[in-house]
This record gives C-alpha cells, structure tokens and sequence, in this order.
C-alpha cells in the first residue's frame, strides 16, 4: 500500500514542497475525501433523499423544491464568498468551522428522522425540507475555503490525480453503502431506516472532518487584487458582448442544468411505476457508484487528451439518454441503466465544467468567469422549482420530455457555436 502511494504521489520531485509535510498532507486529503465520499453516498441527492421526502409525505413540488433551493444554496452563497475577496491569513480554522456545522446538520436529520411520526406530514416534510437544504449552505461556505488550501497544500501536477484517487475510491466504497442503504431500507420500518441511515453516514462524514483537522497549512503572504462584487456586477455586460464563446457556453450550460431536473425524479418514478420497495434506491445508488468510479478515470483520461469539450458533448447525450431510458425501459431491470447514465451525468460535471470553464479564459480573469458563470446560469436552476408544479398536474413524462430538448439543444450549441479553446491556442 505505501508503495502504491509513492508511485501515485511521488513527492521527492516536487522540490518546492516540503517532502514530509506535502506526504502528510496528501494522505490526509485522500483519507478525507474518501470518507466524505462514502458518507454521502449513503445520502445520495439523487436516489436515498428524494424517497425519503416522498416517504415523509412530501409531493413531486417538495422533492423539487428541496433539489432546487439545494443547488442554489450551494452556488449563491460560494459565489458571495469568491466575489467578496474574503481572504484570510489562516484558512482551515473558517473551514473547519463551516464544515463542522455542515456535518453536524446530518446527525441533526438523522436524529429527526426518528421524531417524524409525531408531527403532520406538511410539518414533517417542510422541517425535513429546512434541514437538508441547510448543509447545502454551509457547505458552499466552505467550499471556496477549501478548494483555496487544497491548492496551497498541493502541487499543481498532483492536483488532478488526487481529485481522481479521492473519487475513484470514493465510489467504489460507495457501491458498499448502497448496498447497506438496500438492506436498511428493506429491513427497517420508516422512518427508522432513514434514521439509522444518516447516522451511519454521519459517523463516516466525522471521520473524514477528523483528517481534515489534520492537514498543516502553510504560512503565506495575502496579495491584492481578488474581484470585488462591484467589479463583477459592471463586467458581466461587457463579457458578455465581446467574449462570444463564453457566452454560447453560457447558453449551453444553462440548457443542460435545465436538463438536469430530471435526475432528483428518476428514483420517485421507478419505485412508483414498477411498485418496487424502497430499498430499490440503495440498489440505484449501487449502479450510480460503480458507473461513477469508472467514469472518473475514464473522462479524466478524455478530458487530458481531447480537451473538456468532448466531455461537455457526451454530458449532454447522457443527459437525453437518461430521460429517453426513464420513458421506455420495460422493467425495473432495464430502468436502472437511468442511472448509469446519471452517474456520467454527475461524473463528467464536475470534470469539466469549470475545467472548461478555466481553458476558456485567462488566469487573471477566472474568479470574474467563475462568478458570471454561478450569476447568469442560476436562474436556470429555478425549473426545478416549476417542474414539481408540472408533475402535480400532468405527470412526470412532461418534465422528462422538456428536459430532453434542453439536452438535445445544449448538444447542438456546445457542438456547433463553441470552440474548443486547446484548438485556438493550437491555431
């Protein structure tokens, strides 16, 4: 094992690290993310979340609005964060701080899950609603911190590979918590199968925080220049007019987060149209998990030699296929390959969304980029919000077919309107 981490994080050719502090800290980003990723596997967003809404009495509106009020806590308050040029001389006690509470609201979930029945199922479903949406903004509060120490902390030719290796275990151990999460959800009555769930996942999510605790931050100098949100607000207009790629993948970007609706729907939709048990998305989450860890190999390996815009390609057909699959799969057997192609969906977004992102600006314009790109995209999150509206009067298939066409037009525009940024530096 210490052989294979040498071969993987050869630290002695990193000259300007500190040999023993640079291994210390890759061991401790690596346990880390391990455990946080096998922790939130058994909570999956896509699969174990939504069923649990549904279970506590919560409508098709409930589901998107928690999937919806989610993702926009994870981006509003990150983008607060970026545009503010916060910068502290000391990152990880704000960090630890944040991603403290942010752990600590998943024992409090887990903890209420077991006191639902006492309250009315529209009280139950909206207190459920609060506490799952919270993590989301305290994570996005640390977010930023985080990805700033990570990038102190390692080496820039390692960064990459960490991400992977972090990831590719992350999933494979996660393939095991689905695997629990079925015999949990099977085996228990609600709501204490959810109850006992969150709580494990809480146990592993404390001992990721552990390692984080862990991790020795380099002493630094603060410089100026970060983008204020003033600067951001009075440059998204003129970004917008003479930057053209940037702004075709805007328009691509925001189509495909609309496509993305689908994905909080697909394990509700299978239980109910195939009258399977709950524990069926312990089952789904299994698939998306093993998919995910190959995917993360894969489409690192495409993104580093064709460049993140075949990524981008391929994101858009998986996201057409996934609902195309949801509408005819015959059986229940069939409708899991849904969930192979939200994995790629999940798999490739964070590969190379903002990687591509990165490759269509330059260095010293990025944090502005990145804020337009959190600022003009959010809105598109919102049809999460109207889809729960459309399923309540004319069933899920409207929102699988609108979110295909977004798909679908994301893929002619990312096609035939953007150029890939590796071809114009090669011109």
């Amino acid at each position: 094992m210490i052989n294979l981490f040498n071969y993987l994080f050869p630290v002695q050719r990193f000259s300007d690290f500190d040999s023993q502090t640079l291994s210390h800290n890759l061991r401790m980003h690596l346990s880390d993310g391990v455990l946080f990723f096998f922790g939130m596997s058994m909570i999956s967003m896509q699969t174990v979340i939504p069923v649990f809404i549904e279970q506590a009495g919560g409508t098709a509106v409930a589901i998107a609005a928690v999937q919806a009020l989610s993702i926009i806590g994870m981006n509003l308050p990150q983008l607060l964060v970026i545009n503010s040029g916060f910068n502290p001389p000391k990152l990880l006690p704000l960090i630890l701080r944040y991603s403290g509470l942010y752990r600590l609201m998943f024992l409090v979930i887990g903890i209420y899950a077991f006191i639902i029945p006492l309250f009315s199922p529209d009280t139950a479903v909206f207190i459920l609603a609060v506490l799952i949406i919270s993590p989301a903004i305290l994570g996005s509060l640390a977010g930023p911190l985080w990805f700033h120490l990570m990038f102190l902390t390692t080496p820039v030719n390692l960064r990459g590979r960490l991400m992977g290796v972090r990831q590719f275990i992350g999933a494979l151990l996660g393939v095991i918590g689905g695997y629990v999460v079925k015999l949990i959800l099977d085996g228990l009555p609600f709501p204490v199968n959810f109850g006992t769930i969150f709580l494990i996942a809480f146990v592993f999510l404390l001992g990721s925080y552990l390692f984080l605790m862990n991790v020795k931050e380099p002493d630094r100098i603060i410089e100026a220049g970060q983008t204020t949100v003033i600067r951001l607000k009075e440059r998204i207009g003129s970004v917008l007019k003479q930057d053209k790629n940037f702004r075709n993948y805007l328009i691509a970007d925001f189509l495909s987060l609309m496509s993305f609706t689908s994905t909080s729907f697909f394990a509700v939709y299978g239980i109910a149209k195939f009258g399977l048990k709950p524990g069926t998305a312990g089952a789904y989450t299994m698939v998306m998990m093993a998919t995910m860890s190959a995917a993360n190999i894969v489409f690192g390996i495409i993104a580093d030699r064709y460049g993140h815009k075949v990524n981008i390609q391929i994101l858009t057909i998986a996201a057409f296929l996934s609902v195309v699959t949801a509408l005819t799969a015959p059986s229940a057997f069939l409708f899991g390959i849904v969930f192979v192609f939200t994995a790629l969906i999940l798999a490739i977004q964070g590969i190379s969304r903002m990687s591509f992102l990165a490759e269509l600006c330059e260095e010293k314009e990025r944090i502005a980029y990145i804020g337009i790109l959190n600022s003009v995209t959010a809105p598109a999150l919102l049809f999460g919000l109207l889809s729960g509206l459309l399923i309540n009067y004319w069933g899920y298939e409207i929102v699988f077919v609108i979110d295909g066409i977004c798909s679908a037009a994301a893929l002619l525009i990312i096609t035939r309107f953007v150029v890939n940024p590796r071809k114009i530096r090669a011109d």
